[in-house]
């Protein structure tokens, strides 16, 4: 049986992209965590290993048997916010640690989610040919280590894959899962605790969305396809869907509405300030949706679930059937 191995497989993306290799049933998951736990209620079926991404030996030790590694443990945006040498070492660093204990143990494929934010600003159209122009510790980092899984599938060292995510949006598999701060998140949460939404502009920006659940169920496709199909590694993964922060609440407002037949106003911020003549974002996932493998879950069934777990984690007294989607 094919074998997974995922660090960072207790958080928002990665927690999910373990949960749909188990639902497979064909896979064995090992989700790696800093943790002491030794098995997970919400990822039932996984083997759980405790891991320091200091030790690249012991990684490997934790990795043999493994077929593909899936790379999630690294930093985000707030914490590389916060410190250079911290996102440097968290992103950069222990990715390389992470990537030579797979090499060390005989993994066929290491797949690292990195950002569609390496690419700099996002508008205009966006495809693998555009020349990335990160600005943030999050994103310069994250292309740093790029660098290192480009070279080691260039050395024929290991099948090296990088995907750059837009904005992924979906129920996490607990409520600890600490990403509440995300966009469809923060506007879930809200409308959950207060009835609410309050946003912090006029709702103008736009931002390429994809799906948890695409993200979960490309991810299993990734390890099914041939050598031949991952061309240089590189991959755009988004929803082909461009949408408003506006729109979004709107969305998260009617889905409150239908779950809970409560109708939650919207409160627009000061204008954004942003320029007219910027260009719309076209985040293209043309280069992914060519292996077979692209975005097909209707986001109003990603927003049903999202808000019904959010209802779930934070509304006291909410009850209701769950949801087929979650």
């Amino acid at each position: 049986m094919t074998r997974i191995f995922i660090t960072g497989g207790t958080g928002y993306v990665g927690g999910r992209i373990a949960q749909a290799f188990l639902a497979d049933g064909n896979f064995e998951v090992c989700v790696a965590t800093r943790g002491s736990s030794t098995s997970l209620s919400y990822l039932p079926g996984a083997q759980v290993v405790q891991i320091d991404l200091d030790d690249v030996d012991g990684m490997a030790r934790h990795m043999a048997g493994a077929d593909h590694v899936f790379h999630m443990a690294a930093a985000n945006e707030i914490i590389c916010g916060q410190g250079i040498q911290q996102a440097v070492r968290s992103n950069i660093l222990h990715g390389v640690n992470t990537l030579q204990a797979a090499q060390m143990a005989g993994v066929r494929r290491f797949i690292n989610f990195s950002t569609a934010h390496v690419y700099g600003a996002l508008h205009g159209f966006i495809d693998e040919t555009c020349l990335p122009a990160p600005t943030h510790p999050y994103a310069i980092t994250h292309l740093g280590f790029e660098g290192f899984v480009n070279a080691a599938m260039r050395n024929d060292a290991i099948e090296g894959v990088n995907i750059r995510l837009s904005n992924s949006f979906g129920a996490p598999i607990h409520a600890h899962v600490d990403r509440w701060s995300l966009l469809a998140n923060d506007l879930c949460r809200q409308a959950a605790t207060h009835n609410q939404i309050v946003l912090k502009t006029d709702g103008s920006q736009t931002r390429d969305f994809v799906t948890l659940s695409d993200v979960a169920n490309i991810s299993v496709g990734l390890v099914e396809l041939s050598k031949d199909a991952l061309d240089d590694g590189v991959f755009n993964l988004g929803g082909n869907r461009t949408s408003s922060i506006l729109e979004m609440a709107q969305m998260v407002a009617a889905t409150a509405l239908k779950l809970t037949g409560e109708e939650i106003p919207v409160t627009l911020g000061p204008p954004s300030g942003i320029s007219d003549t910027k260009p719309p974002l076209i985040f293209s996932t043309d280069k992914i949706s060519r292996t077979g493998l692209g975005p097909k879950t209707r986001f109003e069934d990603e927003m049903e679930s999202l808000m019904f777990a959010c209802l779930k984690f934070f509304r006291r007294g909410f009850s209701s059937e769950q949801p087929d989607q979650i």
